[in-house]
């Protein structure tokens, strides 16, 4: 039991914690409330109308919404500090878990995960 924890803590302490708990993505939810919107993120058609999809917590992305006849509508998702990255300091002191955290894009979160954006028509 006592190899099986330190095998688990140093699986934790080379990922970070909040890498090792909610990995380095995240999902958001984008609606229009305009029938008939494309949905694009980073410049990528995801879907029309209603979509949910798997972004990278290593960056801020660009969410655009469109449709003939009306003006596009762009926004830039946010980022938030995720708490659970200080759990490092429980395991390391946070020496090796808190960076590892900012190197492999687990300390950032996606922030907000819903965004409501209507082409202005």
């Amino acid at each position: 039991m006592k190899k099986l924890l330190t095998i688990a803590a140093m699986g934790v302490a080379l990922t970070g914690c909040a890498s090792a708990i909610h990995g380095t993505s995240d999902q958001i939810h984008i609606n229009s409330m305009q029938k008939g919107t494309t949905i694009y993120v980073d410049n990528v058609p995801r879907g029309i109308d209603n979509v949910l999809v798997e972004v990278s917590r290593k960056k801020k992305h660009q969410i655009r919404v469109e449709k003939e006849g009306c003006k596009d509508l762009v926004q830039t998702t946010g980022r938030k500090l995720d708490l659970t990255t200080f759990f490092g300091v429980l395991i390391d002191f946070g020496i090796v878990t808190i960076p590892a955290d900012f190197l492999i894009g687990g300390a950032l979160e996606t922030s907000p995960k819903t965004y409501t954006l209507t082409p202005i028509c």
